[in-house]
């Protein structure tokens, strides 16, 4: 969770170091290089109570790959009966691979203007966008930034540019599926149905937040500017789970349904959480080029989670 609010968090150092340019807009597509760190997780980590796996509560990691690991399926996981028919598997089921590229990115569009006094004001934008075969993705974010130099004397002598920066992002995700409910149990026994339940509204919701603000030092000359920010880093991160789902429960046979088990619906949005990353410190050094109307930046950011990026941006700065 946190290397993913890492990423969202590093970007707006990457614009223009010199607040005193005219307002412009940028469209920009920035690529991260995915951590190792963030290509699979352990299961173990999540607490899970209800589902079971090989390796559950062990001292050895039960990994699975997130959405930019590995393209092989996930662990086998699967549900049991409850008490006392705990033996049996209602339901089982592989989690999903990975698309097994460890590069992530996405377009932005940023409005920024130049106020006075070396003040730059910039709102970025991502409407909420289809994702094939995946969901929906959307951005909003603000930033503002202030070039400091000119009121420290003595230091406003120095040859380079010298900027306080604030950002805040926030991305949402999500991600449609169905799960209908099962027919039969996992070793063959009928499941009776229900058709009046209503199991619409399943899917995944995700949403990072990222606050960054600290000091940025750098140098433009035509063309290039290298520059080098030192900050901090605040992140939230929710994930639920939304939606109603089917639930095989088991029930007393009659002479008219002999089934033994029955479909009921969970409650509504079974789960969510939230995750606060903490505060922590971050620093990025990196170097643009401006050719015409096009702007391309490399940078790599360390932290808690290291950042390597490329972006290139279409500019009317």
């Amino acid at each position: 969770m946190k290397g993913g609010t890492a990423v969202i968090g590093t970007s707006w150092i990457r614009f223009q170091i010199d607040s005193s340019i005219p307002s412009g807009t940028e469209i920009r597509l920035n690529a991260y290089v995915v951590p190792d760190d963030l290509l699979e997780f352990d299961l173990n980590s999540l607490g899970l109570t209800s589902l079971n796996y090989t390796g559950k509560g062990g001292n050895s990691p039960v990994l699975t790959p997130t959405f930019s690991g590995s393209s092989d399926s996930g662990p086998l996981v699967w549900l049991n009966a409850p008490a006392p028919n705990q033996n049996v598997r209602l339901s089982e089921f592989n989690l999903p691979q990975g698309i097994d590229v460890p590069i992530t990115g996405f377009p932005t569009a940023q409005l920024s203007v130049g106020l006075l006094f070396g003040t730059d004001v910039m709102v970025r934008y991502v409407p909420e966008s289809d994702i094939p075969d995946f969901g929906t993705f959307g951005m909003t974010g603000f930033g503002i930034k202030h070039n400091i130099k000119q009121w420290i004397p003595l230091v406003n002598m120095i040859p380079i540019d010298i900027s306080a920066y604030y950002g805040t992002n926030t991305v949402t995700i999500r991600s449609d599926f169905d799960v209908p409910p099962p027919t039969q149990t996992a070793n063959g026994q009928a499941v009776r149905q229900d058709p009046t339940l209503d199991f619409s509204g399943q899917g995944v919701e995700f949403e990072a937040s990222s606050t960054s603000y600290g000091l940025i030092i750098g140098k433009s000359i035509p063309l290039i500017s290298v520059y080098a920010a030192f900050g901090q880093e605040t992140a939230l991160t929710e994930v639920g789970v939304t939606g109603r789902y089917p639930q095989v429960v088991p029930r007393i046979p009659t002479a008219g349904n002999p089934q033994q088990w029955q479909v009921t619906a969970t409650s509504n949005d079974p789960v969510s959480l939230k995750y606060d990353n903490g505060t922590s410190f971050r620093t990025t050094v990196g170097a643009s080029v401006k050719l015409l109307f096009l702007r391309v930046n490399a940078d790599y950011s360390m932290g808690d989670y290291p950042v390597a990026s490329v972006g290139v941006a279409f500019t009317l700065r």
